[in-house]
């Protein structure tokens, strides 16, 4: 069996360090290659028609550039997006008299410097810092190196379709914001809270399952829907680094887009997402597993508040014991119901039809001189306020005062 990458237990020099900031300041510094401007080109221009097979159209061709063409797109496989342990274990083979430790957890966390990329309340935040306009922002996180997780790359990929749509200019002045105001989360299913630690800037233009099918009983506005898809319950005991214990997808008719960095598919078939996520459990331990598990021996008396009240050196030896550990074709499909029971909670209707309505209606009030007066995210949030009440009230006519919204 070939051996994974070794673990790197010392820290660099203080020469060596610099080295390494240095390497990864040029990244940053280097343009985007000529198909990646390209792509920004389009986003620039938008489209003419602003229907949602448009919209479909700009997020597959995104999952495609970070997927199986991301060789296309980038000239350095540590540019583009990453998952942090990957990252580094890209980054160690690449440079491995500059290594990332596995004491050296912040330098994972990467992002442009138009951007911040922080811990709040134990869950990543990235941030535009507002020092540019926001298109240049979200063209210099696509061109990376930055890394998030899934939940992230669903919103950010959202927001690259709507700019796919309606083009750079009309983007910029319809979503105006304050310096460090927009930020992606890890949780995409939730309103933003006021510590900004959690929650999604679109969250306004989605629906619970059942008010969208009592509003569009046909289904003609259900085609994007974005999920939780979730492994076995054992999956982080066996992978205490793994990125798979859940897939956050945009769901478009019978596709599945997964965050797949360098996958050479991120477009999948339920059977081919469900085939990938058990291959993932199956899997042996990898490098960031490793590192997790060194962690947890390292420091056993740790609790984490993620694993309240279970210790570090308790998941360590947890690990150990389901590191062989596989399920089958059977034991799989048995579980099936467990794993979407837990995805309930975490399933949205993208409701294309209200972010075209408040799209037109910026257009509009563009074209009238009148857009300071909209605000298009609060308009949408109006909107499915509403479309809540009208639900309660028909759906409760006796029922009182509806609860809130």
């Amino acid at each position: 069996m070939e051996r994974g990458p070794s673990i790197v237990l010392d820290r660099l020099s203080k020469p060596d360090e610099e080295q390494r900031a240095s390497l990864l300041m040029n990244l940053h510094s280097e343009p985007a290659s000529s198909y990646l401007q390209a792509y920004f080109e389009r986003l620039k221009k938008g489209s003419t028609m602003w229907d949602v097979d448009t919209y479909i159209e700009g997020l597959k061709q995104l999952a495609n550039i970070v997927g199986r063409e991301r060789t296309k797109y980038y000239d350095n496989p540590l540019k583009g997006v990453h998952f942090p342990d990957s990252f580094a274990e890209q980054w160690n083979k690449a440079h491995p008299k500059q290594s990332i430790s596995v004491l050296d957890r912040d330098i994972r966390y990467q992002c442009p410097p138009s951007w911040s990329n922080e811990l709040k309340d134990f869950c990543h935040v990235l941030s535009s810092k507002g020092e540019v306009p926001l298109t240049h922002a979200l063209n210099e996180f696509l061109k990376g190196p930055t890394t998030c997780d899934c939940g992230i790359w669903q919103q950010f990929s959202k927001w690259m379709g709507i700019r796919y749509l309606i083009g750079d200019e009309l983007f910029l002045a319809t979503f105006k914001f304050e310096k460090g105001q927009f930020i992606l989360t890890q949780r995409w299913e939730e309103p933003i809270n006021k510590a900004g630690t959690v929650g999604n800037l679109l969250y306004p233009f989605y629906d619970e399952p059942i008010l969208h099918m009592k509003a569009s009983p046909l289904g003609s506005d259900s085609r994007i829907q974005t999920k939780s898809i979730f492994n076995n319950e054992n999956y982080l005991v066996k992978h205490p680094g793994g990125t798979t214990r859940l897939q956050n997808v945009n769901q478009i008719d019978d596709d599945y887009i997964i965050f797949g960095p360098g996958e050479p598919q991120t477009i999948l078939s339920r059977g081919e997402l469900e085939k990938r996520l058990r291959e993932a459990y199956n899997s042996t331990q990898s490098f960031a597993d490793g590192e997790r598990i060194w962690l947890y021996t390292t420091f056993p008396d740790y609790i984490h508040p993620h694993f309240t009240p279970t210790n570090w050196g308790t998941l360590a030896e947890e690990a150990k014991k389901h590191a062989d550990h596989t399920l089958d074709e059977i034991e799989w499909e048995n579980d099936r119901l467990d794993r979407e029971k837990q995805g309930k909670s975490c399933h949205l209707i993208f409701n294309f039809h209200r972010l075209g309505k408040c799209l037109e209606e910026a257009r509009n009030a563009y074209l009238y001189g009148s857009l300071d007066n909209l605000d298009v995210i609060s308009r949408a949030r109006q909107l499915r306020i509403e479309a809540i009440l009208d639900f309660v009230n028909k759906e409760f006519p006796q029922r009182g005062s509806p609860p809130r919204a």
